[in-house]
């Protein structure tokens, strides 16, 4: 997951001590730069990556994005001696693939930045994870809930987290046939389209439940997402790849402490900042705040799909973009048989252009939209099918 969530909503907040909640506490401004190491770090046990991603908190007053701590040094050893370094990809993101984890064995993470700082983790464990039985969806209101749905026989898992990345497939509100090529419209070929696009998109909400207060280890309609009918996301096909690992229940209040103020910050009677304690420390000074959690287990995954088709008929609603057509002449003249705005010789290459317009056997103009309107794009998405698309 990545730390998004509370970069920067908390980046302050969780500099006050635990105190704080019962003894006045004098807020620092919010332009106070108070850049403080954020840690998202996992041993993936089921495929064999350890992915450790370092940013920095930002001021609460900017919108520019989580600076990366770059140039860091990265390792994780287990209790036993063993450890592989992880090698820098991009945006402080440090990596090790082809691992070979033993659910038998205690591992800890170690940072030095490129400063000079040293941080270590508490040693954790390697937690075994129930398969997820499903992932479901239902009407409700005007959109449709998807939910996540698991259980342990055993009863020893207790604590889990979910993560998920959605893709779904959506058209442009206008099918661009033809487009400008040097001063002439041209109809595309079949490698050529902009209607159809795929867009990818990971969560980055924090989903933590339990099952401690019930008498079995079962998790029922947990829920993750809400698609409003005019989101653009069922309006074709949607799919969601939901991955669900145990955890302890330390890193459990971690997240739940972590939501709690990310998600309820800012009104009168939400709960106050309070310091937020993971498992990742300073060496040298302990009182040094750091955010984030390092831990490993195994992943399980599943993933679903929604028709458009398969909605009731009240949400199988297209979305409304706005979206206009106008006219372009092939050339303006004053024997146009049309008022146009613009003309093919005048216009870029790639221009889309929707349809001919006909005068007799005669083309003599287009229908034309925004690029917005005819180029799926232009909404975010990509042109290429994922691998795993129906």
């Amino acid at each position: 997951m990545r730390l998004t969530p509370y970069n920067r909503l908390i980046g302050i907040a969780l500099v006050v001590t635990a105190g704080a909640c019962v003894e006045p506490y004098p807020a620092p401004d919010i332009a106070d730069d108070l850049s403080i190491l954020v840690v998202d770090g996992f041993v993936n046990g089921s495929d064999g990556v350890a992915t450790v991603r370092l940013t920095h908190t930002v001021k609460l007053n900017e919108d520019s994005g989580s600076p990366a701590e770059e140039g860091a040094t990265v390792s994780i050893k287990t209790e036993t001696g063993d450890s592989f370094t992880l090698i820098e990809q991009d945006s402080g993101r440090y990596t090790a693939e082809g691992l070979v984890i033993d659910a038998n064995k205690q591992y800890q993470l170690y940072i030095r930045t490129k400063g000079g700082e040293e941080y270590i983790s508490d040693y954790v464990t390697v937690k075994d994870t129930p398969p997820i039985d499903s992932v479901t969806w239902r009407p409700e209101g005007d959109g449709v809930s998807v939910m996540v749905n698991t259980h342990d026989l055993t009863g020893q898992t207790k604590y889990y987290r979910w993560e998920y990345v959605e893709t779904w497939e959506y058209e442009s509100p206008y099918v661009s046939l033809m487009k400008v090529v040097n001063k002439q419209a041209l109809y595309r070929d079949a490698t050529d389209f902009i209607y159809i696009c795929y867009r990818t998109i990971p969560s980055t909400k924090i989903f933590a439940g339990s099952s401690v207060r019930l008498q079995e280890d079962v998790i029922r309609d947990f829920p993750l997402n809400y698609l409003p009918r005019m989101s653009g996301k069922i309006s074709v096909l949607y799919s969601m790849m939901v991955s669900q690992r145990a955890i302890e229940r330390a890193e459990y209040e971690y997240w739940q402490d972590l939501q709690r103020v990310t998600e309820g910050l800012g009104g009168l009677f939400d709960s106050q900042p309070y310091e937020i304690v993971g498992n990742v420390h300073h060496v040298s000074n302990p009182s040094t705040p750091v955010l984030g959690y390092f831990g490993a287990g195994f992943v399980q995954k599943q993933r679903m799909f929604l028709s458009y088709y398969d909605l009731p008929k009240e949400l199988q609603k297209r979305p409304y973009h706005g979206c206009q057509l106008d006219t372009v002449c092939v050339l303006r003249t004053p024997s146009a048989p049309f008022n146009c705005a613009n003309d093919i010789p005048g216009l870029p290459n790639n221009t889309p252009l929707i349809s001919p317009l006909y005068s007799g056997p005669t083309v003599v103009g287009y229908t034309m939209s925004s690029q917005y309107c005819s180029d799926c794009r232009q909404q975010g998405g990509v042109l290429e099918k994922p691998d795993f698309w129906p």
